[in-house]
Parts: C-alpha cells; structure tokens; sequence
C-alpha cells in the first residue's frame, strides 16, 4: 500500500513537501455520502488538478472513465490551499486499519496545515434547529476557534472516519470534521451542499456551487414528477369490478 505522486503535478518534492501551506480534505462513503459527495464536488471544479492515487494490494473492484482516463478508486487532487483524496470506494476490512495509518502518517510528515474531514449525520438523532456539528483533535483550538457545536456525547462517529480521526488525535495533529444531518440511505445533495458552504464561510476559500446548484434542482424537479404521478394515480376511478356472465 503506498501513495503515488505523478511527476508532472508541479510539486518540488525533494524541496519542500507536498503538505506545506495545504490544507487536507477527505470523506467516506457513509450516512448520505456526505463525505465522499463532498471531496467529489471539489475534485470536479476547474482549477483542480489531479496529482496522484493511493494504490493498495487489493484494490477496490470499481473503475470509471475520468475525462480521458481510466479513474481509480482513490485518487488526489490538488485546488486552491487543499489536498483533497477521493474516496470512490472503502478499502476491504482487511485493509481499512492500514489505509487510515498510511493516510495520516502521510500527512502528519507531509507538513499540512490541518485537515478538514467530512461525514454525515443521521436526521433521526438530530436535535434543537442546527444544521450541523463537528468533531475535532485537541490540536485543532490551536488553529482555530471551533465554528459549530460538537458532536453529543452520546453519539459516535464509526468506519474509516472514526479511524482517521483517531490517528490525527494519536499524532496531535489538527483535524476537524464537518457533519451535516442527512438521509441515510441515500446520496444527500442538500447536505452535501451545506457542507461545502461551511468550508467557503468558515476557511474563507472560493468554491464554484454551479453543478451541485444545477444537480439539487434536478433533484427537486425529479421528485416533483414523481409526485405528481401518484397524485394522478390517486385520482383515477377505480377499475371496472363487473363480473361478466355466460
């Protein structure tokens, strides 16, 4: 298991490391794939840049055609102050302990600022009107003042998210993550949407929201059809129930 820099990413390595004056963002796949839709996005803005994959001895059975290229299952970006890894999969459970240890020893010696990491929340437990709370290192005061309310103490974060934070908290490393409620079972772009507006407001950093704004209206117009479809159904007579006699 390693991580794999393309040589044309513009970066002087041996000079200086990558994680210098960047910040690192990644997600999972979890509740409302808010992580992963989150790093998504961002992988997909203009300026980004892609600069590299992590490469494992079992590799995740998902490719996808990428522009020109054939996409892997993780994969590193490069936009504006961020380092942003795209999880298309989770590791193997085998393999999952060793990805989150690999993951955060490179950043920790690759000199980021701090890391920014995103899940969600389910709505289900959600309590009083915020939108959203965070979990973070011990570290991370010493960046900044925290922007939302912490995460209960009754609730916990679990899979690769959990693992990845309790690294950067092993290592004294400065990490925060973002967690809007959201659906459970199923992709949810409103969430998604809310977090990306925290990382503009709170990091101060320009991010273009065109496709998820065009994607949420999509969305809207999808579930409005179908809507209006049962609507129609409920409206109908009933079949004719005359029975027929010979």
């Amino acid at each position: 298991m390693k991580i794999i820099l393309l040589k044309e990413n513009g970066f002087k390595l041996i000079k200086q490391p990558i994680g210098r004056n960047k910040v690192f963002i990644t997600g999972f796949h979890g509740v409302g794939a808010v992580g992963y839709l989150t790093s998504k996005y961002l992988s997909m803005q203009k300026e980004a840049e892609f600069i590299g994959y992590v490469s494992l001895k079992r590799m995740p059975m998902i490719i996808r055609m990428e522009n020109d290229r054939i996409g892997l299952p993780f994969e590193l970006y490069n936009f504006n102050d961020f380092i942003i890894l795209v999880n298309e999969a989770i590791p193997e459970s085998k393999d999952v302990y060793s990805y989150a240890n690999i993951i955060a020893n490179w950043v920790v010696e690759n000199e980021f600022k701090f890391a920014i990491l995103f899940g969600g929340l389910a709505e289900k437990v959600k309590e009083g009107s915020d939108d959203v709370r965070i979990a973070y290192t011990s570290q991370f005061k010493n960046i900044m003042k925290p922007f939302a309310q912490p995460l209960e103490k009754r609730l916990s974060i679990v899979g690769p998210l959990a693992l990845l934070l309790a690294k950067f908290e092993e290592k004294k490393f400065p990490a925060v993550c973002i967690l809007p409620y959201a659906r459970i079972y199923e992709y949810d772009l409103k969430a998604t949407y809310k977090a990306l507006k925290i990382l503009i407001e709170q990091f101060k950093t320009k991010i273009d929201l065109t496709k998820i704004e065009q994607d949420l209206l999509l969305e809207k117009k999808l579930e409005l059809d179908v809507t209006q479809q049962i609507e129609k159904l409920k409206q109908q007579p009933p079949p004719d129930s005359k029975i027929l006699y010979m």
